[in-house]
């Protein structure tokens, strides 16, 4: 076979292709298409409608299907508790019993480690109230920064552990109420 021969059959490969997924197309196409409906509603209710099922139409089965779904409290009750964060400055992360005020949802914890020195990846800060996992994160004036923590409504046990190596850790609890 030569260069002619070649490019003649890959040109006819390709034409096959090219008409055998557009076939499945449209077959798909006026396969999916309700025409007795179509036909039967057009002058009832329009083209339009009778082949589009229109989104309005979803929501309204949604609340009986899913009990609370569309339970909403107005947007001006919600937001000041949802958008509310805040830094709270933990002077000693190793101190027992602290007890803050918090009234964001969201909360950053920042400070350090005053009774000895340990890196951000040895210190693990827990939520104790939701499950919450911080990540910590080194400053530059060797403290320390946690991502935003969420807070429960209530009173809000955080845990810092901070590993010593060879299984050895300490732990500290600090209450947060929010």
């Amino acid at each position: 076979m030569d260069q002619l021969q070649v490019r003649y059959a890959l040109l006819k490969i390709s034409l096959l292709a090219l008409v055998g997924s557009t076939w499945v197309f449209w077959s798909f196409i006026f396969a999916s298409r309700p025409e007795s409906r179509v036909m039967a509603d057009e002058q009832d209710r329009g083209a339009l409608t009778s082949l589009v099922r229109l989104p309005a139409s979803l929501p309204a089965q949604l609340p009986s299907a899913i009990p609370g779904v569309f339970a909403f409290a107005p947007p001006a009750a919600r937001a000041p508790d949802e958008a509310r964060m805040d830094v709270v400055r933990v002077p000693c992360w190793d101190k027992e019993g602290l007890r803050q005020e918090a009234g964001a949802r969201w909360i950053r914890l920042t400070g350090k480690a005053c009774g000895g020195s340990y890196g951000a990846d040895a210190v693990f800060v827990r939520n104790q109230a939701n499950g919450y996992m911080a990540t910590v994160f080194p400053t530059e004036d060797d403290g320390m920064t946690t991502d935003f923590i969420p807070l429960e409504s209530g009173k809000n046990e955080i845990l810092i552990r901070f590993d010593q190596g060879q299984g050895a850790s300490l732990e500290y609890q600090l209450t947060l109420l929010r």
